[in-house]
């Protein structure tokens, strides 16, 4: 038995019916009224202006720093425009410099005389704007933390 090819509206290509295809719609009711749309012309008055692709583009990770240990967060970055940096297990202190970091009174109880930013557990930063790399330390010297990073990279202007 044959059938007639069936031509898909505004289409262009034409479908045979395949042996198990008899009498199955290739169209809803729902999919031609949606095909049955009306262009809209657009004026736009106020343009703005976007960037997409390499120019522009984020990095998300979740670092795990062992305890009493020194890990590097961000990197020197030059197109960096935005960061950010929570401790999610226990608070860290953040520096510029790995020895800031690697100072003694980092890993105490407490943490009473930090060499760095002190952020406890569950904060975040205010956005990082230089783009020098970002060192921090747990400050626990028994379990590891979960640090969550977050950075928007885009071009230089």
């Amino acid at each position: 038995m044959s059938h007639p090819p069936v031509q898909n509206r505004d289409r262009l290509h034409v479908q045979d019916h395949a042996p198990g295809w008899e009498g199955e719609q290739y169209e809803t009711p729902e999919q031609e009224a949606a095909d049955d749309y009306a262009a809209l012309k657009v004026h736009v008055t106020n343009p703005v202006e976007v960037t997409t692709g390499a120019t522009q583009f984020g990095a998300y990770e979740t670092i795990v720093v062992p305890p009493a240990t020194v890990e590097q967060l961000l990197p020197r970055d030059p197109l960096r425009q935005f960061a950010y940096i929570t401790p999610i297990d226990a608070a860290i202190v953040i520096g510029t410099t790995l020895e800031q970091c690697q100072a003694a009174g980092n890993v105490a109880a407490a943490v009473p005389n930090p060499s760095g930013g002190y952020l406890p557990a569950l904060s975040t930063t205010p956005p990082i704007r230089h783009n020098e790399p970002v060192y921090c330390v747990n400050t626990s010297a028994a379990a590891a933390c979960r640090v969550t990073v977050l950075v928007e990279r885009g071009s230089v202007q």
